[in-house]
């Protein structure tokens, strides 16, 4: 899940309150972090390899969430 900075501590978000726009824009930036993320590991040594895994299942969920919003639009 996604996770957002509050103070100190940071707390789940969950992608089905988020709209369509703020899903749009997380699924976007997701993509360009894990892009930039690939290239490095190819080049140098990635700090944090579990990132690329879960920034995979992040776009995984937000995509599923938008697949549901467009078959329960439809249906």
């Amino acid at each position: 899940m996604l996770r957002k900075k509050t103070g100190k501590a940071k707390t789940k978000i969950s992608f089905h309150e988020l709209s369509e726009e703020e899903l749009a824009k997380v699924l976007r930036e997701a993509k360009n972090e894990l892009r930039e993320l690939r290239f490095k590991s190819v080049t140098a040594a990635v700090p944090n390899p579990k990132r690329i895994g879960a920034l995979k299942k992040d776009v995984a969920r937000v995509l599923t969430v938008q697949r549901l919003r467009a078959i329960k639009g439809n249906g």
